[in-house]
């Protein structure tokens, strides 16, 4: 099992059931809810394990459809080292389309892949 950093106190069993999905081995995309109540360490939790396993965190802000696409993209795009549209090219949704099909068949992602919100 992947060791909870020292930052995080407590919430060992939290830890343990995160890390347990996000190292399980599938051939196709996993969707994980973490729910509760507000301010109690959720975002934080996920942050670390994304951190831990090389993965990236990628936090939902309100933001129209296009611009949330842009900034996801910029965010992989960081992580992976891939090339992503500029955002320009999202407001054509047909670039973006694209570019999320290619995402989505794994070709660009290695390591977990988290989004909250």
């Amino acid at each position: 099992m992947l060791d909870k950093p020292d930052r995080i106190f407590d919430r060992d069993v939290e830890w343990g059931n995160l890390v347990t999905f996000a190292a399980r081995a599938t051939d196709r995309p996993q969707l994980g809810v973490v729910s509760g109540r507000r301010r109690q360490g959720k975002t934080y939790l996920l942050e670390a394990l994304t951190r831990a396993m090389g993965g990236l965190y990628f936090g939902a802000t309100e933001a129209t459809e296009a611009e949330s696409l842009s900034l996801f993209g910029e965010a992989l795009g960081a992580h992976t080292g891939a090339e992503v549209p500029p955002r320009s090219a999202c407001r054509r949704r047909s670039a973006c389309r694209t570019f999320w099909r290619f995402v989505v068949s794994g070709a660009v992602i290695e390591g977990p892949v988290r989004s909250g919100g």
